[in-house]
Order: C-alpha cells, then structure tokens, then sequence
C-alpha cells in the first residue's frame, strides 16, 4: 500500500531527492489529479487478501470509519475502484435483487397460469414443480465440488423455473385430451404415450442447446451450459410424474368442462390454417429477405466488455470510476512486462536505459494516458546518455545509488529476479470508458517496441522478451474469444438440434416401415434429413431477427447476450416439436396438409402461447435487474422467444402447407382407409 505522501516522500528524499514539483509531475495521472493537489491511495492485494477480498475491501470501509470526519472523510464519500471491488460489486450486484425478482417471476407466472387455467389447484400443482425443478439445479450446483453460484449462473435458475412451467403447461394439455378422450382413470398412461416422445427430444434438443454452450474456454459459459442440462433432464424425470399427480389432485370435471371453448378453438384452427395457406408464399418471400438481412446484419456483431456494460450508470462503482478518473487519472490497467534473460550479466543502470525506451513507446501509444515505472522512482536518466566524462562520472554515481533503491523498486511490484532474469514492469492506464479496439492497439505496441529495442539495443534485444497483460488485455482476450465462443456454440447447438431432430424422424419413419431393414430405411433417412433442415428454419429465425438488429444497430455483444442463441433456439424447438407430432399423427391417419396443419393448431397452438407468454412475463421481470448482464440477457430471450412463437405458428405452418411439407411425410405410406373426418372432442 502507497499513499500520494509517500510516493513523494520517496521522491523528495536521499537517494533520489528530486524537487517536490517534479516529483508531481512523476507522479500525476497515476497518483496526483491535473491540479496537483488530489491524491489517492494505491493498495495491491497479497495472494491471500485476493483469496478474501471481500474482507480485504471491509477492512477499508471499517477504517475509514473509524477515521470519520464529516468534513474530511466518510464511508460514504470513500472512492474504490480496481479489480476487487468490480468482483465484489459483480457479485452483490447479481445477488441483491435475486429473490424479488424471482418471487415477481413466481407471481406474474402464477396470474398466467391462473388465467389461462382457470384452476388455483392446477396454477399450484405446476407452480410447485416448476419450483422444484429450480430447487433441483441449485442443489446439482450446490452438491458440486467443481463449480459455484457465479454471477452468470444465477441466470439459470428462472430459466429453469420458466423451462419447467413450459413443460408442465404442454403436459396439461396432453392430460386434458387424454381425459377428454380416454376417461379419467386412463388418463395418467395415455397422456404419458402421448407425450412421451415429444417431451423426451423437446427436453433432450433444449438440453443439447445449452450443452454446446460447454464448448467455450471462458469457464463461467462452461458451467452455465453443462449444468443448466443437467437441471433440464433433472426437470424431465420429475415431469414425468405430473400426469398423476393431476389425476389425484385435479377433478376430472375440469378437464372436461371447456369443450365448448375446444370447439371454438378448433374452429380458429381451421380458418388459421387456410388463411396461411392462402397466403403461404407471400409468408416464406418475407421470411427468406428476413433471412438473408438478418444474417448479412450478423456479421457486424461486436463483442465488448466493460465495467460500465455490468452496472447501471447511477450505480456506486461506475460514479466512483467517474470520479477517481475526472480528478486522479485513467484506471483501466494495460501491463508490459519486460523479461532480460540473465539480467544479472546486464548493469542496473542498462536495464533502466532500456525500460525508459519501453516506457516512451508505450507513452506514446494511442489512447495511453498514463504510465508508471521503476523510471518514476529513479534519478533522471538524462545526463547517461551524453557521450562525455561528465556522463561517465554521473554514470558511476548512478549506479550505486540504483543499487540502493533496488529494493524500493521491488516493493512497489516493478521489478522481480527470477534467478538471473530480471522482469521489468511498465504500467500503463487508459480510461475505462473509452471504446478503443484494444486488440490492434496491443498489437502495435507490442511491434512498436521490439522495433524500439532493437534500434537502440542492438544485439542485447536477443535478450529480451516482452509480455503484455493487465486487466484490459484480459477483458480483451475475453471479448475475442467470447464472440468466438457464440458463433462456435450456436453452430454446434444448430448442427446437434438438426441431428436430433432428424434422429426422432426417423424414429417415426422406422415404426412404420413394412420390411425394417437398412436398405428399406435409406430413403426415408434421407428425407428425414430434409424434413429436419425445415424444422430448423422458425427455430433459426429468432437468433437472425434478435442478432440480426443488435448488429445494425451496432450494439455491443455481452457475457449474458451470448448466452441467449444457444439456448432460445434449444426452447423454440420444444414448440416445435409438439406442433410437428401432432401434424404427423394427422398426416399418417391420411388427412390433408391443410387439415394437418389445423390439428396441429387445435391440440398444441394454445399451449404453445400459453407457455411463451408465461416465458416473456415471467422472464420479463429480470429486465429491472441492476446487473445489466441478466436484465439484457431476460430482454434478449423474450424477444427471441416471442418471434420463435410466430415462427412456429405463421412459418412453420407455411412451410408444412407448401411443396416442401411433403417432405414432412418421411417417406412412408399413409394408412390403407383415409381418415379425412375430425374425432367429436365431446367425451
């Protein structure tokens, strides 16, 4: 810990013994504010105080209180900024508004449900399971040794909480055409078979959506993908119980008492169904030009990360990064370190010689506003490089003194011996709110000063190796290969979805195939491939709308944002894969495409709103989070999820009634009696 006093302190006094305002001057933009009065304290944690830098931080308030002052020093008026206190604050900031908001989601969630039910015991019974699939995954992380509730993996519980209701809301449906159909005492195992295989590769493709987000080499992605599918499959076995849990706590007239509304709906089903067709290539026309911009809009996607994209602009720590940087300087940290292999064959005096090249270099850097160095708490430098005897004088004198505040230099972390290497540190500040394109700036620093070395070094330059690192190369690095990581995982998610989906196809086609053979079979798997391509079209749709916009608008892409492909494209598949079933079962009893379509309308079309109104509400509610990470993340998904639900009830129906829903017939014949009448819903 150095204080502005003691740094001048250091300066003013023998072995250096430069004039205060010089020392000032060496000092201001890291140390002292433009009008050389503001001070600070600069305090580095040990490996122990980063271990517990919440009571690191603690301690600071806790003597700033015991120094209270109203007139010169308060908690309150304390500014802290740095790296532990942006964890600290990431932390609490994450965790502050989680139960509210989770008990608003729980709420709003409920009304829908409630609303759309019409049954307290029904809201309660999904209620209650969609609470403990959440309660399931906290414990899977809570139970972990590997892994903790970070600030990113506290998004996944209200996805679970949502994915639960989702599952829960479809399941219902399935039960009430059971009962409707079957009677009450039936329902339970009718409802099970079927559900089964719907639900099943719903489950698994939203499962394989979030496990490809494990592909990405930032730690805290890794986590969320693979134990948020883990909470999905958990979620799945305790759904496969709610069949009777219904048929011991609903009444059977419940089921039963909305045949009326059945008949109206199926009605708008029909009139849904041929209006689309109608106008079917009129809807495909629009969706292939949303295609083709949204993707050409993709491709100008920027990732960035910042402390500012974490935190409201009103919050503590951004206003206290404004402060510190209006009156001290720059404090975002770009840190060269400069390793002299066998440094102790090299003088003292040389090495300094050759950080202050290195320093000027950086000096001159664009969007470099500050540096500080061993050069900083050094004699000047100047009088070494005159070619006289005055120089060599000075030189000897130097040399000593160096060697006297050799240890001040390692005390304050710009100079380390690693056996005989010596490693030089160069610490450079750029504003945390600038947007300056880091990558190419590190790049040219770093050519920059091998070019600088190895101009006024020579041959000594063979000895060097220089580093570049620090906070801003790391959110850097972490930004490159965060964009990465979204692109990577989507395609995995798209490519594993897509062979899920065919894999369940032809599943469909093998059942009713009349030799089973291999032979037999590979016709039909080559439609299924065809077939699976289509399906995937409402479910890509989303991410190129919500993406598609973010990049013309060119707005920057964040840790929650790229998190939401992957995983909306896992949940739109689930309301497409029901929507398919049904078609399918339509289509197999010989019935027409515009038929099929209206079936598939009539049994899930409503579920299939229902649960992605109850998804955007419920989500909706962490939009007021202060952590913007999961305020944009809950934004991002709602809007992802609402333009899934018009694909799957506009394009998809669109693509089933046209030339091309053919291919959702996988190839096989249709039973020997066409069935074209519709069943009485009445039971």
């Amino acid at each position: 810990m150095i204080s502005g006093e003691d740094a001048l302190r250091r300066l003013t006094d023998t072995p250096i013994g430069i004039s205060r305002d010089q020392a000032i001057g060496r000092l201001q933009g890291w140390m002292f504010g433009r009008d050389r009065k503001t001070s600070c304290i600069v305090i580095v944690l040990s490996k122990e105080g980063s271990e517990h830098d919440r009571e690191a931080i603690d301690a600071v308030y806790a003597i700033a209180k015991e120094l209270h002052q109203p007139e010169i020093l308060s908690p309150e008026s304390l500014h802290i900024a740095g790296p532990a206190i942006e964890a600290l604050e990431i932390e609490n900031s994450s965790h502050k508004f989680l139960i509210p908001l989770n008990v608003a989601c729980y709420f709003v969630s409920s009304l829908l449900m409630l609303l759309t039910f019409r049954s307290i015991l029904v809201t309660v019974v999904i209620l209650a399971n969609a609470i403990v699939c959440q309660l399931l995954f906290l414990a899977t992380v809570g139970y972990s040794p590997w892994c903790k509730l970070d600030s990113i993996l506290l998004i996944a519980p209200s996805l679970m909480f949502v994915l639960g209701v989702s599952c829960a809301v479809h399941l219902v449906g399935y039960y009430r055409d059971a009962v409707r159909l079957h009677g009450h005492a039936r329902a339970p195992w009718e409802t099970l078979r079927s559900a089964a295989a719907p639900s099943l590769f719903s489950s698994l493709t939203t499962a394989v959506g979030l496990l490809s987000l494990a592909i990405s080499m930032l730690v805290p992605v890794q986590n969320f993908g693979i134990y948020a599918a883990i909470g999905v499959m958990l979620g799945l076995l305790l759904m496969g119980t709610l069949p009777w849990q219904l048929r011991y706590f609903i009444p059977e007239q419940w089921a039963v008492a909305l045949i009326d509304e059945h008949r109206r709906f199926q009605a708008l089903s029909q009139r849904a169904a041929t209006g689309i067709g109608r106008n079917l290539w009129v809807i495909l026309g629009i969706n292939l030009v949303i295609f083709v911009a949204g993707t050409a809009a993709c491709l100008h996607i920027r990732a960035k990360i910042r402390i500012h994209d974490y935190f409201l602009p009103g919050s503590k720590l951004v206003q206290d990064y404004a402060w510190l940087e209006d009156r001290i300087g720059p404090l975002a940290p770009i840190e060269i370190v400069a390793k002299i292999a066998n440094g102790t064959a090299s003088p003292l005096v040389d090495q300094l010689l050759l950080a202050e090249e290195i320093q000027q270099v950086v000096a001159n850097s664009p969007g470099i506003s500050a540096t500080a160095s061993a050069l900083n708490f050094a004699p000047s430098l100047t009088t070494l490089k005159q070619a006289s005897l005055r120089g060599v004088a000075q030189r000897t004198l130097l040399a000593k003194r160096f060697e006297e505040i050799r240890d001040t230099f390692v005390e304050l972390g710009f100079l380390r011996t690693l056996g005989p290497d010596h490693l030089w540190r160069i610490s450079a500040r750029v504003f945390s709110a600038d947007k300056i394109d880091y990558s190419a700036l590190i790049a040219k620093m770093k050519l920059d000063i091998q070019a600088r070395v190895t101009e006024v070094a020579g041959t000594t330059a063979d000895n060097l190796e220089i580093a570049i690192t620090g906070g801003v190369p790391v959110l850097q690095k972490a930004q490159d290969q965060m964009l990465d990581d979204l692109i990577s995982s989507f395609i995995c998610s798209l490519v594993l979805i897509w062979g899920a989906i065919a894999l369940l196809f032809a599943a469909w086609a093998w059942m009713d195939l009349p030799q089973k053979n291999t032979i037999s079979l590979l016709k039909p798997m080559l439609v299924c491939l065809a077939a699976a391509s289509l399906a995937m079209i409402p479910n890509v749709l989303p991410v190129v709308v919500v993406f598609g916009v973010i990049g013309a608008m060119g707005v920057n892409v964040g840790m929650g944002s790229m998190l939401t492909a992957t995983v909306a494209m896992g949940i739109a598949v689930d309301d497409t894969l029901h929507f398919l079933t049904w078609y399918y079962r339509s289509r197999r009893d010989g019935r027409t495409q515009t038929q099929s379509v209206s079936d598939a309308m009539e049994h899930c079309a409503k579920a299939m709103m229902q649960t992605t109104a109850i998804f955007v509400f419920g989500l909706a509610v962490f939009t007021l989070s202060p952590y913007l990470p999961s305020a944009r993340y809950a934004a991002i998904m709602c809007s992802m999820l609402f333009i899934g639900l018009i694909g799957d009830l506009i394009v998809l129906p669109a693509i089933l009634l046209s030339p091309m829903g053919r291919a959702f017939d996988l190839g096989i014949s249709r039973r020997a009696v066409p069935n074209t009448s519709r069943p009485d819903p009445s039971p």
